[in-house]
């Protein structure tokens, strides 16, 4: 009877152990076949348990510590994902990408996929950057003003896929105009002077239409509530209302988001509310 245990035909992870070829390190040595085809050498103590507790077990040739997904055609702002240029970096695979300027960036996959949700992320190769700072610097003398807030805050709802706001604007269509986009004061002239701090950007009377004009408007929340939808929201945006209920976001500014009427949004949270108690 042999002093170790046989591993011959078992299976530890994505390897099937074939035969024994000797001896390390008083360990019995094993010829093993992984899934991806190929061949790899393992110990029984390597196999079975981790030698010391900061290894793991061999489970693979090497295969399942490279699963880089594939990037390639995703787009994430301004870039275009066109092919992997290199290993694997500290904050994941490197990627080629091409802007929507026409430039060429390398950026890790890391860097593209971080914290989308609060506009972290690398969008562009760096014109995008460089664009809103020289916009922001304009000689108008009204960069602090809620007009010109109001613009920053339009465009990049509709341009920036990393806004918290892109898929109920960007994301399902909606645009700013041409002219309005590249020009503060094209907005400004059109739409004039805020008329009291109560009053905010409207989309009117299309709410699912353009920011462009004939289809903007200062309006206040009584008045905006009117012009969005009662419609049924989805189910995937009616968890993310109850979820940034139970966060503390006021019912009036989650109605804003998802453009639907603040009684509809009140009363999905308040339903949640009596299934909770």
């Amino acid at each position: 009877m042999p002093a170790f245990i046989d591993l011959t035909g078992k299976r530890f992870g994505r390897l099937l152990v074939v035969e024994r070829v000797g001896t390390t390190n008083k360990s019995p040595l094993w010829r093993c076949l992984c899934d991806c085809g190929k061949e790899t050498y393992g110990t029984s103590a390597r196999l079975l348990v981790a030698p010391r507790p900061r290894h793991l077990p061999k489970r693979s040739c090497g295969c399942l510590q490279n699963r880089t997904i594939d990037l390639v055609g995703q787009r994430f702002g301004r870039l275009v994902v066109v092919e992997h240029a290199g290993g694997i970096r500290r904050r994941g695979a490197l990627w080629r990408c091409l802007c929507d300027c026409g430039k060429i960036t390398l950026v890790c996959a890391g860097d593209l996929k971080k914290k989308r949700d609060t506009g972290d992320s690398t969008v562009s190769c760096g014109c995008w950057r460089k664009q809103r700072a020289k916009l922001d610097s304009t000689s108008h003398g009204m960069t602090n003003t809620p007009e010109f807030r109001a613009w920053t805050s339009m465009r990049q709802r509709c341009s920036n896929p990393s806004h918290l706001s892109w898929h109920r604007y960007g994301g399902r269509g909606i645009k700013v105009c041409e002219a309005w986009m590249g020009s503060f004061e094209a907005f400004f002239e059109h739409v004039g002077p805020r008329p009291t701090p109560k009053h905010s950007l409207d989309r009117f009377p299309n709410n699912n239409g353009n920011y462009e004009p004939g289809n903007v408007r200062w309006a206040t929340s009584k008045e905006q509530a009117a012009n969005r939808s009662n419609s049924k929201l989805s189910d995937l945006d009616v968890k993310f209302v109850r979820l940034w209920r139970s966060r503390g976001y006021k019912v009036k500014d989650i109605a804003a988001v998802f453009d639907a009427n603040p009684a509809y949004v009140g009363a999905i949270c308040n339903d949640h509310i009596r299934r909770l108690v």
